[in-house]
């Protein structure tokens, strides 16, 4: 298991943990989670509701034009993120998206998509088997994937490669061979489209028993006349798929490169609780690895992280301006993180990738607009930085606020979670 944190909970690492859980904290619930103590702040954030932001204003239902259902559920998602009562619960979701990766390119139903993350809502801290299961049965996943496709005779491996490849062992974990019989496996995953024509337009998932191959099956190293459930359960259950996701879990939360060593600890406790991503996603909050200084130091914000977390720091209203979250998702774009249109199936690769000359352009452009609503010096160092530095507020102290917050957002020390 990794370390436990024996050091002080004080408000620069409150700071912290509420930057990685949630994206970014006014100064108040910083204050409020020192008070609380470490062990509880935590216990707090993983005991998240399923409540969701009041007057959400965009709702795929709402789209005249089938293509303007997916993007209502863009914005709906967005709107969330910034407004929502369960920031680390979308920050979860998030996270997951990046692992169970769908886009729009193929997915271009609301419905669909709404359901997909509420799947991923539901389960982010659950059994990761059951989560494994839920995704790949889910009609975003079988489309993305083309599993709708895959029938006895004539075997689509797309789904079956990336179940292996990106959701769970990784790759040098499964040959060509598991390729082939997971595909197998999963023939008869399809779908059935519903409410055609409606603004619940989508599709369900089906079993279609007669495109089924019932023929015995060799899959990572065991053979039977296995289902596609039980290829699932079987990747998932693989000791590399600990090592493999515990990696990602880490790169999220603590470093963009964990260490080898954090990564094989952590995957104890995943093999030990059976993969309960609780007390797996628990371990992490509560890690020495987690309020290390090299986890404080190396770690890029997403472009998701830049946006959210500066509006939710910032305490920004919800404003009756569609346009103002259209204008946040395009922002999204230009900065390489659109929610639900991830640039292929691995994902969004983060790290570096996330800074050119052009994106440090567009998040200063952004810097300006939000910082023009910043009227309160008061701990704005410790809000927006995650620490004091006496020298550098100092040196700004006879600068209005919003002044002041606009250096601070732009300073390469902002650009890191």
């Amino acid at each position: 298991m990794l370390k436990p944190y024996q050091g002080a909970f004080d408000q620069e690492k409150a700071a912290h943990l509420l930057r990685r859980a949630c994206w970014g904290a006014p100064l108040s619930e910083v204050k409020e989670a020192t008070q609380k103590g470490l062990a509880q702040t935590v216990e707090d954030l993983l005991d998240f509701r399923m409540n969701m932001a009041q007057n959400n204003p965009f709702d795929y239902r709402d789209a005249i034009k089938p293509g303007r259902g997916f993007q209502l559920t863009q914005l709906n998602w967005l709107f969330e993120m910034i407004h929502g009562p369960q920031p680390f619960r979308e920050n979860l979701a998030l996270m997951w998206h990046n692992h169970f990766v769908v886009g729009t390119d193929k997915v271009k139903s609301g419905s669909a998509l709404m359901g997909y993350l509420d799947t991923l809502r539901k389960h982010a801290l659950g059994n990761f088997t059951d989560l494994a299961l839920a995704i790949s049965k889910h009609p975003s996943m079988l489309r993305y994937l083309d599993n709708d496709q895959n029938v006895k005779g004539k075997p689509n491996e797309n789904f079956s490669r990336e179940l292996l490849e990106l959701f769970t062992v990784g790759i040098g974990h499964y040959t060509e061979k598991d390729i082939q019989e997971g595909a197998r496996a999963l023939t008869g995953w399809t779908l059935k489209r519903v409410g055609k024509g409606t603004p619940e337009d989508g599709a369900e998932f089906v079993f279609a028993k007669n495109k089924h191959d019932t023929g015995s099956k060799t899959y990572l190293g065991k053979t039977g006349n296995f289902s596609g459930e039980d290829i699932v359960q079987m990747a998932a259950g693989q000791p590399a798929t600990a090592l493999f996701v515990s990696r990602k879990i880490l790169r999220h939360f603590v470093s963009d490169s964990p260490t080898d060593a954090d990564v094989k600890a952590l995957a104890e406790t995943w093999q030990n609780s059976k993969g309960d991503l609780r007390t797996v996603i628990r371990e992490v909050l509560l890690s020495e690895a987690f309020f290390s200084q090299h986890a404080q130091e190396t770690r890029i914000k997403s472009p998701i992280e830049f946006i959210v977390g500066t509006l939710r720091t910032a305490q920004i209203k919800p404003l009756d301006n569609d346009k103002y979250y259209e204008g946040l998702l395009k922002t999204l774009a230009r900065l390489g993180q659109l929610p639900l249109a991830p640039p292929d199936v691995s994902g969004w690769s983060g790290g570096r990738n996330w800074i050119s000359d052009a994106t440090l352009l567009t998040r200063m452009k952004f810097a300006a607009q939000v910082s023009k609503n910043i009227k309160n010096k008061k701990g704005l160092h410790l809000s927006l930085l995650g620490k004091e530095n006496a020298s550098i507020e100092n040196l700004l102290k006879d600068l209005p606020a919003e002044k002041q917050a606009y250096l601070l957002m732009v300073s390469p020390e902002y650009q890191l979670a």
